[in-house]
């Protein structure tokens, strides 16, 4: 369902004196799309720009400050182009972990997943040894 739709049925019930019970507007973004994060009652998950949940990325209310949801929805869109190859490590709230893998080489990521340099890349079997 859009977001305009969502939020025309909310207001509207509003309106009428009866709001839906748990109605929660949704958050948006400066384009007017869907924000990565979204909340609803004590439980907040990852959408894509046109609000569709992705996945089982959740987290409870009070522990999802942090939550950006950005491996979730790169991993989503990278999906979407039909490309195979790539393999995001995402945490259970949509944020990228803090090591990625391309291939047989790991190396840490910021919160976004872009590769940092200050950290040498190890062979995947050494993925433990990563000082993120």
């Amino acid at each position: 369902m859009s977001r305009a739709l969502v939020l025309a049925r909310i207001e509207e019930s509003r309106r009428q004196g009866q709001p839906l019970l748990g109605a929660t507007p949704p958050t948006c973004d400066a384009d007017g799309t869907y924000s990565a994060k979204q909340c609803k009652e004590a439980s907040c998950f990852c959408v894509n720009k046109d609000g569709d949940r992705l996945g089982d990325y959740s987290a409870r209310f009070w522990e999802a400050k942090d939550m950006t949801c950005n491996c979730a929805r790169d991993e989503d869109e990278y999906q979407k182009k039909g490309l195979i190859g790539k393999m995001y490590i995402c945490k259970e709230n949509g944020n990228y972990e803090k090591y990625q893998c391309t291939g047989s080489v790991c190396y840490c990521v910021d919160e976004k997943g872009s590769k940092l340099e200050s950290t040498p890349p190890v062979s995947i079997s050494a993925v433990k040894t990563l000082n993120c």
